[in-house]
């Protein structure tokens, strides 16, 4: 690695090119495909931890595990890289690990509106009003109660339709999919 980024580009772009040929001359001779090299997996981790340090994803309670996502990710779809048309391996991987975590956010924004449509079926919110508007000094945790519970009331109130949502979604990723490389990185506004 080198001493002035986490991952040189050519020497990660080089790396990467060989192990997808030597996939790719596996595969067309019917033999088993052959794991990712020591140096690759290194990178492959290195990118999607600096990405998920990004200001838009590092406030999250689930970056760890959008993290594993994108390594997941990265690792699948790493033979689908071609050496040949393109010269940026680092790009290819981090856009791969940055749209891993997008979805990963969406797929956490989906589910707990889904939780939260539940928990609005079984509790009637004027009952949860009159718990948090209870004065209740004797208890130390009481405080964090009423926190934890004006926060719920708050999400409940504001809670869309799951169905609704999940057409949002379901669209957005329908339109990316349709969006060239150059239309993403304009809707983006700033280099990764």
């Amino acid at each position: 690695m080198s001493s002035t980024h986490y991952v040189d580009n050519k020497k990660f772009t080089i790396a990467l090119t060989k192990w997808t040929d030597e996939q790719r001359r596996r595969k067309a001779r019917g033999w088993k495909q052959k794991r990712v090299t020591p140096y690759l997996a290194e990178s492959i981790l290195a990118i999607c931890k600096n990405i998920s340090r990004r200001v838009n994803f590092i406030a999250y309670p689930y970056r760890d595990e959008m993290v594993g996502d994108a390594i997941e990710n990265c690792i699948k779809y790493l033979r689908n890289f071609n050496g040949e048309k393109y010269n940026n391996g680092f790009g290819y991987v981090s856009m791969v690990a940055y749209r891993s975590m997008v979805r990963k956010i969406k797929r956490e924004k989906l589910l707990h509106t889904k939780h939260l449509k539940f928990i609005k079926g079984l509790v009637d919110i004027s009952e949860l009003s009159n718990v948090i508007n209870a004065n209740n000094d004797d208890d130390p945790y009481y405080a964090g109660y009423v926190d934890n519970m004006q926060s719920l009331l708050d999400d409940l109130e504001e809670v869309e339709d799951y169905e609704v949502v999940k057409a949002q979604i379901e669209d957005d990723i329908k339109s990316k999919k349709e969006m060239t490389v150059l239309e993403i990185y304009m809707e983006q506004g700033e280099p990764l």
